[in-house]
């Protein structure tokens, strides 16, 4: 555990890229010390270590500001990202253990090296031919999925029913941009990512302040591992632009990544 408090100490004081700097030259000057080689086979590993300022760094930003650092130790020594095997969330153990990966950072073959994996039940889910696709991270420690039937027009002809929860995480993959539509109407804050080849409307997203929340479409899900559907009516007609944004801001998935292949 004394690896994960050093990180996590040098993370709140440096930020990652110092952090990582100086861990780097930490770990290779401790392994000289102890008479370990750092070479392409033993020592110093690059991706390991990036790998855990990355998580560390998620950590620590989900912490409330005011607490004490010690608090925030015992937390992740509690927490699986602790778990001696926690980057094969991630990575294949072929792949993390290869000599490339010890000399020189190595993307994740199995996951992006995002924190929610690890405490997440993972959801998948897309449009009907398959253009729009997601991961949904939900937190394990919620059995019950709570989902809004939207009065709205545009959601009762296209069979909107959407969930978000504030501790979830979205990664959105569009294989080809050209067949994607999104719509907007009403106070025109929100897209609605609509594929053009099948008309199905999986999420929709807001930016806010620069940064990207969204809400699902649970109709869209693949499947549901160990978790209970729970439906009620939801009507925001007369809500004002700035409370509509505010409620977003709270309510809405808050970590989305959108990538697109072309």
């Amino acid at each position: 555990m004394a690896h994960l408090a050093v990180g996590l100490w040098h993370v709140d004081r440096y930020g990652a890229a110092e952090a990582l700097d100086r861990l780097r030259r930490g770990i290779r000057t401790l392994n000289d010390s102890h008479g370990t080689i750092n070479s392409a086979s033993s020592g110093y590993h690059e991706t390991i270590t990036r790998a855990y300022v990355l998580l560390l760094l998620e950590f620590n930003e989900r912490c409330a500001a005011p607490m004490p650092l010690p608090e925030r130790v015992s937390r992740l020594c509690k927490s699986k990202l602790a778990r001696k095997d926690a980057l094969l969330n991630f990575y294949s153990r072929a792949a993390l253990m290869s000599e490339k990966a010890r000399a020189e950072w190595v993307e994740p073959d199995i996951a992006p090296v995002r924190l929610g994996r690890l405490d997440a039940a993972a959801i998948e889910g897309g449009c009907h031919c398959g253009n729009l696709h997601y991961e949904l991270l939900w937190p394990q420690s919620e059995d019950v999925i709570a989902v809004r039937n939207c009065s709205c027009t545009f959601c009762q002809k296209h069979g909107g029913a959407w969930t978000s929860h504030r501790d979830a995480e979205l990664e959105v993959g569009i294989d080809d941009t050209a067949m994607v539509s999104k719509y907007r109407f009403g106070t025109r804050t929100a897209d609605f990512y609509v594929c053009s080849m099948c008309g199905v409307a999986p999420l929709v997203a807001c930016e806010i302040d620069g940064q990207l929340y969204a809400v699902i479409n649970v109709r869209t899900f693949k499947d549901l591992p160990g978790v209970t559907l729970t439906s009620s009516k939801s009507d925001f007609d007369g809500e004002v632009t700035g409370d509509r944004l505010s409620r977003r801001q709270r309510n809405w998935i808050p970590r989305v990544r959108i990538t697109a292949a072309r």
